[in-house]
């Protein structure tokens, strides 16, 4: 199936027109926005989003004539040409989007000459602050003073409703991650491993050209675990065994636009009482979720139908569901994970364009873990279903 087309550049150049116009409601002379690509796609999206740029090349510590590789930095005067600062003397120019690309080794110490220069005065807003180190923050802080101010609200309140192009990758990851979660629910039979599960789903995300972020697999004895604590998050060693419980999260991208679900199953057998409990008291409580979503609510409002639901299952009655340590019912998504968390305090309001995924992932002691997940985009009168894999599996 054909790829949509790629974000066009009058999407990126309208962008930070935007971002501009809040960082001046905010009384801001600027924004440094900086954020980390490499081999870790967790934190690549405020930049990118921004420009359509993202490192290829691996995070190094700093060393001799260099600092801060991996990463990127965009300066955006709110009067002022944009400037983008790489890692990489060769990229895809035509891809990326800015007045001014500036090649650097040293990006930290490049970024912060740019920065005094292209901003003399005034308040800086920072962007993805959680990805500029310290001594990179100081290098920077040395230049341009005590002027630079957490401001990273701005990346997510600029991303929250999503463009026609936004929805069409949006959608097209989607298909492509259903795709995946059911050839690997599939896979989970008895005798194959983890690492043979996922690499049935993870072909398919790489031949249908989507990117792979991440995968979380459990099965059997450790099945309440989010996934074993290695480099490789599947287990090449053990074999699943007919009526032990296997569960996966898969996450990945289309141009960095995020698919994120998960889906559970027991393995070459029907479920247990308890196995069944568990996996319908993960599954009902997301569809409750889904089932408060229209524009004009709050995300707070469809966090409280999941606590409701939850409340009243037949899991939490039997004294089953212990705490998971994740104290959210989904999140946004666009380019990554973020607000607004799907929590009952939240005050967002729904609108038409947004994408929210609802999820829950549960342990049981002695009976084993499972979650589920869907993802949506709000519409006009509900919700459209981006998420097309099977609800169960057997």
């Amino acid at each position: 199936m054909p790829l949509p087309p790629r974000i066009e550049p009058a999407e990126f150049s309208e962008r930070q027109a935007r971002a501009r116009t809040l960082a001046a409601a905010r009384g801001l002379a600027g924004l440094l926005v900086w954020s980390r690509g490499g081999h870790t796609t967790d934190r690549f999206y405020d930049v990118h989003w921004l420009t359509g740029y993202t490192s290829p090349f691996p995070f190094i510590p700093d060393g001799p004539g260099w600092s801060a590789r991996s990463h990127a930095a965009l300066l955006l005067p709110v009067d002022g040409p944009a400037t983008l600062v790489v890692d990489m003397p060769a990229f895809r120019e035509d891809l990326a989007v800015a007045d001014r690309f500036e090649h650097a080794d040293d990006v930290a110490g490049v970024t912060a000459d740019l920065l005094a220069t292209a901003l003399p005065a005034g308040r800086i807003g920072v962007v993805g602050a959680d990805t500029l180190a310290w001594p990179w923050r100081d290098r920077i802080a040395e230049r341009v003073g005590d002027r630079l101010e957490p401001h990273g609200d701005i990346g997510w309140r600029l991303r929250l409703v999503k463009s026609p192009a936004e929805r069409a990758l949006l959608r097209a990851a989607s298909a492509i991650g259903s795709r995946a979660v059911t050839a690997i629910m599939r896979a989970c039979q008895p005798g194959a491993t983890e690492a043979e599960a996922a690499a049935a789903g993870i072909a398919i995300v790489v031949a249908e050209g989507a990117a792979l972020h991440g995968i979380s697999i459990s099965s059997g004895p450790h099945a309440h675990h989010y996934a074993q604590s290695q480099p490789a998050p599947y287990d090449a060693r053990r074999a699943l065994a007919a009526g032990e419980m296997a569960r996966v999260d898969l996450y990945g991208s289309v141009d960095g636009y995020l698919f994120d679900f998960g889906r559970s199953r027991v393995v070459g057998a029907d479920p247990t009482d308890r196995q069944a409990m568990l996996l319908n008291a993960v599954r009902d409580v997301t569809l409750a979720g889904l089932a408060a979503v229209r524009p004009g609510v709050t995300v707070g409002a469809v966090a409280r139908a999941c606590d409701e639901q939850w409340a009243s299952g037949a899991l939490v009655r039997a004294g089953l569901a212990a705490p998971t340590g994740f104290a959210a019912w989904g999140h946004s998504t666009s380019l990554c994970w973020e607000e607004p968390w799907i929590t009952a305090s939240s005050t967002v309001v729904l609108e038409p364009g947004m994408c929210l995924c609802v999820e829950k992932r549960q342990p049981v002691a002695g009976v084993g873990g499972a979650n589920f997940e869907e993802t949506i985009l709000v519409t006009e009168t509900g919700y459209e279903l981006l998420t097309t894999a099977p609800r169960s599996f057997s």
